[in-house]
């Protein structure tokens, strides 16, 4: 999971013949692959920063880990993990 601090970044697909598809421009505040980190889903698609960008990045096991301290943030997190998971279901 990305989480833009400062900046912006452009999330875009290439299209035949070279063509760039611009998908979104995410500012910052915004979060990249949320559903996606806790679902386990692999799709692709290329960013690039658009001003000078500071931006975190969380590895699930990370995120874990620290839910095992926390037993009211791990309650919360396997039900946003299965809400990601059924909704994976409909890819």
């Amino acid at each position: 999971m990305i989480i833009i601090f400062e900046g912006s970044i452009q999330l875009f697909l290439n299209m035949d013949a070279g063509t760039e598809f611009a998908l979104e421009n995410l500012p910052m505040g915004s979060i990249i692959n949320a559903h996606n980190f806790l679902a386990k889903r692999r799709h692709s698609v290329n960013a690039r920063v658009t001003t000078n960008t500071t931006f975190f990045y969380l590895k699930y096991a990370k995120m874990v880990e620290v839910a095992k301290l926390y037993p009211r943030f791990a309650k919360e997190l396997l039900r946003e993990k299965g809400k990601a998971e059924s909704l994976k279901s409909r890819d």
